[in-house]
């Protein structure tokens, strides 16, 4: 039976207990992003939530061998299936930016592009910095497992 989410920290509860049973070992190493389009595209369509909408939320997590992309909206209905496992060789032109006020986060792998969005500041928060702020500026303090040159 699927758990009723309607809080942040519901919502983590949920991702860390889902991922501990796929098999994953949790030491800050996800966070939750807003999945995208190339960054000069992106603040242009995105101020009506389009591609939010479209695209909607992933959780990235980075084990380390692999990067784990999974859906929020799957993330109670068989998130194995609906998640994406990428080996770091795999990826090419990993890159962090932050062309406003988020970052972007973005890579390659064979000749499709990811991006994704996340407000590592606490810019749009009046909570301060959540899990995912702040896991997200531990990855990047380590060089996103090597992806990050």
């Amino acid at each position: 039976m699927s758990k009723e989410i309607y809080t942040k920290e519901q919502e983590r509860e949920v991702l860390e207990e889902t991922l501990r049973d796929m098999g994953y070992y949790l030491n800050h190493n996800y966070f939750i992003a807003e999945r995208g389009i190339r960054p000069d595209l992106q603040w242009y369509f995105n101020w009506s939530h389009y591609i939010t909408a479209y695209f909607g939320f992933y959780c990235l997590l980075f084990e380390e061998d692999h990067l784990v992309m999974l859906s929020l909206k799957y993330l109670q209905n068989d998130p194995e299936k609906h998640s994406l496992k990428i080996n770091y060789a795999d990826i090419t032109d990993f890159f962090i930016s932050r062309p406003l006020i988020q970052y972007c986060l973005g890579f390659k792998v064979e000749n499709k592009r990811y991006y994704f969005y996340i407000d590592a500041n606490a810019s749009y928060s009046f909570t301060g910095l959540d899990f995912s702020d702040k896991n997200f500026h531990y990855l990047m303090e380590n060089h996103f497992k090597g992806l990050m040159k």
